[in-house]
């Protein structure tokens, strides 16, 4: 946040603050406000100009970006002084502050410390969580004959809250046959969505949980017997401020007869 007099109501009362984190500005983060500021709390600036502020976070913070959310921000980095430092409840309304301009739900226990607090700033710092999946049950295909997996059947579906809305790795392998399936609106690095042995395409995940709909099983030529579609997911780091990737892998398991 920079300071600007815009700030300022029209009465020239002061602003109210609260859970905002001031970094970096020229001149100092409260040159211009500082007594006309009325302080209620969560507050955090980079140097020591804004009164009765926290003092912390210079350089602990990402550059201005999309980091999932309707609206660019700047999330705090690991190990942050904003981290689980601001309050939860709204001071003018006494109401709980729910989510964070990503939409995400606050409070986030961001420091691994037991207990979630809010976070100073705009964006509430998250460590990423594996993707999960959801399987069908078990499926039965007759040999060399396609086996639909999609949504007449109960098609796998990829979940992760905080992916944020950006491209995640989707990688299916059965043992004994090939996959079709969609491709559209995917990037794919192994496969094309016909016939493929290995399909590997990445995108977010309404792109690849819409794809899935269209998934196709066909057991090779000859095999009959127990077979497991091999489904992984690698969120390439997307689902958290630490950008440490989580994945999660499962099998679908299909009787040939």
């Amino acid at each position: 946040l920079r300071p600007a007099l815009s700030l300022l109501p029209a009465s020239g009362i002061g602003a109210l603050l609260q859970n905002n984190w001031l970094v970096d500005n020229n001149g100092g983060n409260c040159a211009v406000l500082g007594a006309l500021l009325e302080v209620v709390g969560g507050n955090l600036s980079s140097d020591a100009s804004c009164r009765d502020f926290l003092q912390g976070g210079a350089g602990q913070i990402k550059p201005l970006g999309q980091y999932g959310g309707p609206v660019p921000t700047r999330p705090p980095t690991s190990g942050s002084a904003a981290i689980d430092r601001g309050g939860c409840t709204d001071a003018d309304s006494s109401q709980a502050l729910g989510e964070d301009a990503r939409v995400v739900p606050r409070p986030q226990d961001g420091d691994g410390v037991p207990g979630a607090l809010c976070d100073a700033g705009a964006a509430e710092y998250t460590l990423n969580q594996p993707p999960g999946i959801t399987l069908p049950p078990a499926r039965t295909a007759l040999a060399a004959t396609p086996l639909p997996l999609g949504s007449t059947s109960g098609a796998i579906h990829i979940d992760d809250p905080l992916e944020h809305g950006l491209p995640v790795s989707l990688r299916l392998e059965p043992d004994h046959g090939t996959v079709d399936m969609a491709t559209s609106g995917l990037t794919c690095t192994t496969g094309d969505g016909v016939d493929d042995l290995l399909l590997v395409c990445r995108a977010p995940l309404v792109a690849l949980n819409r794809a899935l709909q269209t998934l196709v099983y066909t057991p090779a030529a000859g095999f009959i017997g127990a077979e497991a579609l091999r489904v992984e997911v690698d969120d390439l780091g997307a689902g958290g401020d630490d950008n440490l990737p989580r994945g999660a892998v499962a099998d679908l398991a299909i009787t040939v007869v």
